[in-house]
């Protein structure tokens, strides 16, 4: 107790830093795995096929990125269900 009272100068902002990165990396997990946006991003794709701006190859390779990430924001959500 004396020694955590004694670092506390030291290890209080170390551990105020480590918690801000956790919470802004937590974020931008989120984020990128958001399967509202994903299934905007495809959508927009499609889009972007129809009028011609992307190629077939293009959308495919555009299209299994997004169906990768849409099968790992599943995953994430089963194991942070499972976990509460």
């Amino acid at each position: 107790m004396l020694f955590k009272l004694l670092t506390l100068p030291l290890s209080g902002p170390i551990d105020a830093l480590s918690w801000v990165a956790d919470t802004v990396s937590n974020a931008a997990e989120d984020a990128l795995h958001d399967p509202v946006e994903l299934r905007k991003e495809l959508e927009a794709a499609e889009a972007r096929l129809e009028s011609g701006d992307l190629t077939e190859a293009e959308y495919e390779e555009i299209e299994q990125v997004l169906i990768q990430r849409l099968r790992e924001a599943s995953q994430r959500m089963a194991a942070k269900e499972s976990r509460a």
